[in-house]
């Protein structure tokens, strides 16, 4: 799902997993990455827009905000692993 308004991209993944995790650090790392992913996109996106991304397990239901800094340290090692196109 995703909400753009005038300075700010909200963006929600949801996850039907049946296990949901009770904190930030319990979500899978992948999940973070991949989100790490959507964020840096829409940042391309939609220049100059505040970013906030959750993820959403609906079998709690549980939502998660994942903060700007996880992020971004998902993204970086997300471009290490992968090809120079990422840099």
């Amino acid at each position: 799902r995703l909400v753009v308004t005038q300075d700010s991209v909200i963006f929600a993944d949801f996850k039907s997993d049946a296990f949901v995790p009770a904190s930030l650090a319990e979500i899978p790392a992948h999940y973070i990455s991949q989100l790490a992913a959507y964020c840096v996109a829409l940042g391309q996106a939609f220049p100059g827009r505040r970013l906030r991304a959750l993820l959403i397990f609906t079998g709690g239901p549980r939502v998660f905000e994942v903060p700007a800094e996880l992020l971004e340290s998902a993204w970086q090692r997300l471009k290490m692993q992968t090809s120079p196109a990422f840099a």
